[in-house]
């Protein structure tokens, strides 16, 4: 686990000086950390779980890549064009504070603009460390 989480710490200080302030996400596209938190543990969650960040960490989430890049949006698209777009989707990256993330608004974007109705972005305030796996939240094993 400490080779994880020294990966994440590098990844967030690189993205921390590459990332600038981005726009506001809608209120309506944010799920806080807790309730997927809920869910997974509970094993009530029938969200599809999609890691558009440096790492994939959270318990049952598929890594698609980084979504700041075209070709991870393109990726992204393929994965999608397979699910049925009723199915609830959330989001996210924890590369940094959601403020500044490069990488959850094209996929929020692309997944919107495929009619998905159900998307959610993960509202990690800090980091996804900070915000989910010093919380002891549901994690992938290493």
């Amino acid at each position: 686990m400490k080779k994880v989480y020294f990966l994440f710490v590098i990844a967030t200080l690189l993205f921390k000086v590459a990332a600038a302030q981005q726009p506001p996400i809608e209120e309506k596209y944010l799920m806080d950390p807790a309730e997927l938190a809920t869910r997974i543990e509970t094993n009530s969650n029938q969200s599809l779980i999609l890691c558009l960040g440096p790492q994939d960490l959270i318990k049952g989430s598929v890594d698609i890549g980084e979504g700041r890049e075209a070709e991870t949006i393109r990726k992204l698209k393929t994965y999608l064009e397979k699910q049925d777009k009723n199915r609830a989707i959330v989001i996210y990256c924890g590369c940094c504070p959601l403020t500044k993330c490069p990488n959850t608004r094209p996929a929020l974007a692309q997944a919107l603009k495929m009619g998905f109705t159900k998307v959610s972005i993960l509202n990690l305030a800090t980091n996804l460390k900070v915000d989910w796996l010093d919380k002891n939240y549901p994690a992938k094993e290493e």
